[in-house]
Protein backbone atom coordinates (compact mmCIF):
# COMPACT_ATOMS: atom_id res chain seq x y z
CA UNK A 1 0.00 0.00 0.00
CA UNK A 2 1.16 3.66 -0.73
CA UNK A 3 1.22 6.27 1.91
CA UNK A 4 -1.94 7.92 0.77
CA UNK A 5 -3.69 4.26 0.67
CA UNK A 6 -2.93 3.85 4.53
CA UNK A 7 -4.33 7.35 4.86
CA UNK A 8 -7.14 7.07 3.48
CA UNK A 9 -8.15 3.55 5.82
CA UNK A 10 -6.43 4.78 8.97
CA UNK A 11 -5.99 8.37 10.63
CA UNK A 12 -2.70 8.13 12.03
CA UNK A 13 -0.76 10.28 14.38
CA UNK A 14 1.91 11.75 12.43
CA UNK A 15 4.21 11.01 9.11
CA UNK A 16 7.51 10.89 8.42
CA UNK A 17 8.27 11.22 4.56
CA UNK A 18 11.79 11.23 2.63
CA UNK A 19 12.22 14.13 0.64
CA UNK A 20 13.70 11.74 -1.85
CA UNK A 21 12.12 8.99 -2.98
CA UNK A 22 10.89 7.21 -6.29
CA UNK A 23 7.37 8.29 -7.92
CA UNK A 24 6.63 10.64 -5.30
CA UNK A 25 9.25 12.67 -3.08
CA UNK A 26 8.10 14.20 -0.19
CA UNK A 27 6.91 17.53 -1.27
CA UNK A 28 4.72 15.76 -3.69
CA UNK A 29 3.09 13.50 -1.18
CA UNK A 30 2.81 16.12 1.61
CA UNK A 31 0.86 18.20 -1.24
CA UNK A 32 -1.90 15.84 -1.62
CA UNK A 33 -2.06 14.98 2.03
CA UNK A 34 -3.12 18.91 2.42
CA UNK A 35 -5.13 18.77 -0.97
CA UNK A 36 -6.82 15.23 -0.11
CA UNK A 37 -10.85 15.55 0.37
CA UNK A 38 -10.75 12.01 1.86
CA UNK A 39 -8.15 11.62 4.37
CA UNK A 40 -9.04 10.44 7.78
CA UNK A 41 -6.96 13.07 9.42
CA UNK A 42 -5.75 15.72 6.34
CA UNK A 43 -4.24 17.70 9.34
CA UNK A 44 -1.91 15.42 10.66
CA UNK A 45 1.57 16.45 11.42
CA UNK A 46 4.36 15.82 8.31
CA UNK A 47 7.46 15.39 9.26
CA UNK A 48 10.33 15.54 6.35
CA UNK A 49 13.49 13.70 6.52
CA UNK A 50 16.33 15.24 4.32
CA UNK A 51 19.88 14.99 4.00
CA UNK A 52 20.36 18.79 3.58
CA UNK A 53 18.38 21.59 4.97
CA UNK A 54 19.09 24.62 3.49
CA UNK A 55 16.77 27.84 3.79
CA UNK A 56 15.29 27.29 0.43
CA UNK A 57 14.67 23.93 1.85
CA UNK A 58 13.06 25.19 4.90
CA UNK A 59 10.85 27.62 3.16
CA UNK A 60 9.53 24.95 0.53
CA UNK A 61 8.88 22.08 3.19
CA UNK A 62 6.10 24.91 4.79
CA UNK A 63 4.95 26.06 1.13
CA UNK A 64 3.60 22.50 1.29
CA UNK A 65 2.64 22.16 3.96
CA UNK A 66 5.12 20.36 6.32
CA UNK A 67 5.07 20.50 10.12
CA UNK A 68 8.99 20.29 10.78
CA UNK A 69 11.86 18.71 9.32
CA UNK A 70 14.66 16.48 10.35
CA UNK A 71 18.68 16.36 9.11
CA UNK A 72 19.86 13.00 8.03
CA UNK A 73 21.90 11.26 9.93
CA UNK A 74 19.32 11.66 13.61
CA UNK A 75 19.79 9.69 16.48
CA UNK A 76 16.72 7.83 17.92
CA UNK A 77 17.34 10.13 20.60
CA UNK A 78 16.56 13.36 18.42
CA UNK A 79 13.72 11.58 16.85
CA UNK A 80 12.22 10.87 19.66
CA UNK A 81 12.81 14.48 20.48
CA UNK A 82 10.60 15.84 17.91
CA UNK A 83 8.11 13.59 17.81
CA UNK A 84 7.26 14.43 21.28
CA UNK A 85 7.37 17.99 20.19
CA UNK A 86 5.17 17.98 17.39
CA UNK A 87 2.76 15.78 19.03
CA UNK A 88 2.63 18.45 21.87
CA UNK A 89 1.82 20.95 19.54
CA UNK A 90 -0.75 19.24 18.12
CA UNK A 91 -2.90 18.30 21.35
CA UNK A 92 -2.23 22.22 22.95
Amino acid sequence: LGALEVLEREAVDVVLTDINMPRMDGFELAQRIRSHPTLANPSVPIVALTGTASEEDVARFRQVGMNDYMVKPFTPKELLKKLSDIMSSVNK
